[in-house]
C-alpha cells in the first residue's frame, strides 16, 4: 500500500502494515489499488519465518490444520474470486505450508471458527 500511495500521490499511511480497509479510502480508491497491486501482493508476500516448520510440527503431532482465509473476494464465486483462491493455494504450496482444509471466510471469521470447532486460532488480525 505504501508503494500505491507514493505512486498515486496519496497521503502516506500511518501504519504501512495495515489492511487497505483501515485506510479510510473510498471504494473507488480501494478497487484501483487492488487492480494494480493485489495479485502482486498475494503472490509475493513473504511467509513468516519458521511458519512452515511450526505448522508441519503441529500437523505431525496430530493437529488438524485448517486455513481460514478472509482475503478480498475469496468467498465470492466469480472469476476474480477463483483467481484469488488459486493464488492463495499456490502461495501455500510454494511456501511449503501444509494443511488439511481451506475455508474461505468473511470478516469476522467467528462463524467459520465455530462451525469448524476450532480449539486454537492463530491469526494476524485480532
Amino acid at each position: 500500500m505504501t508503494k500505491y500511495c507514493y505512486e498515486n500521490k496519496r497521503d502516506s499511511l500511518d501504519n504501512p502494515y495495515e489492511y487497505e480497509n483501515k485506510c479510510n479510502w473510498s471504494k473507488d480508491i480501494e478497487e484501483d489499488y487492488r487492480k494494480k497491486y493485489y495479485f502482486e501482493y498475494i503472490n509475493n508476500v513473504p511467509v513468516k519465518r519458521f511458519a512452515s516448520e511450526v505448522i508441519k510440527k503441529l500437523h505431525d503431532e496430530g493437529n488438524k490444520i485448517i486455513i481460514i482465509i478472509g482475503r478480498y473476494k475469496t468467498k465470492e464465486y466469480s472469476e476474480l474470486g477463483q483467481q484469488i483462491r488459486n493464488s492463495m493455494v499456490n502461495w501455500l504450496k510454494n511456501n511449503n505450508i501444509i494443511y488439511d482444509e481451506i475455508c474461505y471466510a468473511s470478516f469476522p471469521k467467528s462463524k467459520e471458527i465455530q462451525a469448524k470447532k476450532i480449539d486454537i486460532m492463530i491469526d494476524d488480525c485480532p
